[in-house]
């Protein structure tokens, strides 16, 4: 059984490690990036080129 402390401690890392920076999906992929910037550029909205 683990004690209220030791799960108090493992709940604190787990947010800790939720926070971390995380690379978006346009950041990390370039062909998808271009569509999107393409798609802003022709004045459509972020909820249609998501849908």
């Amino acid at each position: 059984m683990i004690s209220r402390g030791r799960a108090v401690e493992a709940d604190a890392r787990a947010w800790r490690a939720a926070k971390r920076p995380k690379a978006t999906r346009l950041a990390l992929h370039r062909p998808l990036r271009t569509v999107v910037a393409a798609e802003l550029l022709a004045k459509r909205s972020p909820a249609q080129i998501a849908g």
